[in-house]
């Protein structure tokens, strides 16, 4: 073999090991994107414990979720996008908010869940005509913004427990005792992670830019967890929803809870799937991902799908692209649910 031959071998070898480290490196580079797929309809009463319940049960209530892979490689991208028909992609700042990151991303869907099921069971015991007192269980901080002096101190997650000394009972607790201190001064955080209390100075800055109108602060996003507590112990309602986050179960967790405070049996003996965020008074409002969930929801052979209004649309054309039986349902509010069920003859055992 003449040495221009060899050259000319290496060369080929050379430029075929470089394509292959580039095709590597590309696919496995960190993509821009977020990706939604069908994610599972899973039964709520197994999540919801509560001492004295009524659980005669024929049928069910299942609320449904969105698979979200984030922290995604462009060979996941690809692939998704070339053999997954159902998968919706997003650019990550269609779905995070400006400058937050994925952990304060998955901290406020973990707190949304949180306020899903306080709001959920809020939502039942008045439906259901049982007292309860309304309570600040805890504040968290949900993000921090950058440039400021949380940014070093404080992340998402944390539970703040004191401001000087005096208690963190709620948000706007915390906002006012900031507020009493001067641009320039120091207050001390006392926070909890990971199980752990800890103290922190911080020294508080204007929030506004103009000194003529200052307003102290230190960059940091909170929340309220709020905790129900019913005058009859024994209608204590607690949730165990696992890794499942955001705040769209709401609606389906309100029915569960209210199907085990009333002696009747709502369900009638229907797989009923459903989707919809929450408020205390039981309105109903819009979620994302809508037609994941009517997919998950047809593979568990839900009869019934209830969503939010604003999302009615969307859902009953995925519907209509699945050719299911299962009967979309926009409501607004829980009564709503609870009237169309009303009107329903109960399901034959044979037909379930």
């Amino acid at each position: 073999m003449t040495k221009k031959r060899l050259l000319m071998k290496w060369l080929r070898y050379g430029l075929l090991a470089v394509l292959v480290v580039s095709i590597t490196v590309y696919a496995y580079w960190p993509s821009p994107y977020i990706i939604y797929r069908p994610g599972s309809a899973e039964e709520v009463r197994p999540m919801i414990h509560m001492e004295d319940a009524y659980l005669d049960e024929a049928g069910s209530f299942m609320l449904t979720t969105v698979n979200v892979l984030s922290n995604t490689n462009m060979a996941t991208y690809w692939y998704v996008k070339w053999f997954n028909k159902h998968a919706q992609i997003f650019l990550e700042r269609e779905i995070y908010r400006e400058g937050e990151t994925h952990e304060e991303y998955r901290e406020r869907q973990g707190y949304n869940m949180m306020n899903s099921q306080s709001m959920a069971a809020l939502a039942a015991y008045q439906s259901a005509d049982i007292e309860f007192e309304l309570r600040t269980e805890q504040v968290i901080v949900l993000g921090v913004q950058k440039g400021f002096p949380a940014e070093k101190a404080l992340a998402a997650g944390d539970i703040l427990l004191e401001v000087n000394g005096e208690k963190a009972a709620d948000t706007q607790t915390v906002a006012e005792l900031i507020q009493r201190q001067k641009v320039g001064d120091a207050v001390t955080i006392t926070y909890k992670r990971n199980n752990e209390v800890h103290d922190v100075p911080i020294t508080l800055v204007e929030l506004d830019g103009d000194m003529s109108n200052s307003r102290p602060g230190i960059g940091v996003t909170m929340g309220n967890v709020m905790e129900v507590v019913p005058v009859d112990p024994g209608k204590k309602v607690t949730i165990e929803a696992g890794s499942i986050g955001g705040p769209s179960a709401g609606l389906m967790f309100a029915m569960e809870i209210y199907n085990q405070l009333v002696p009747e049996d709502v369900t009638k003996g229907y797989r009923i799937a459903g989707t919809g965020e929450i408020n205390g008074n039981g309105e109903v409002g819009r979620i994302g991902g809508v037609r994941h969930k009517v997919i998950a929801a047809d593979r568990e052979k839900a009869d019934l799908f209830f969503c939010p209004v604003e999302n009615g649309d969307e859902a009953r054309a995925a519907a209509a692209e699945l050719g299911t039986t299962m009967e979309v349902v926009p409501v607004s509010t829980m009564d709503e649910v609870l009237a169309y069920l009303d009107r329903l003859p109960p399901k034959h055992e044979q037909d379930r």
